[in-house]
């Protein structure tokens, strides 16, 4: 952990600021597995 917020802020708006922004649409592999172990729950 960084001690002097100043120097934590300007690490994180180097990391922002070089980001880049991925806009993933559709299922979620999380959604679709805990859909499955449901049903298969709801099964036995």
């Amino acid at each position: 952990m960084i001690a002097d917020p100043v120097i934590a802020d300007a690490i994180r708006d180097r990391l922002e600021h070089s980001a880049l922004v991925l806009n993933i649409t559709g299922e979620s592999y999380r959604g679709v597995k805990a859909r499955k172990l449901a049903s298969k729950r709801k099964d036995a």
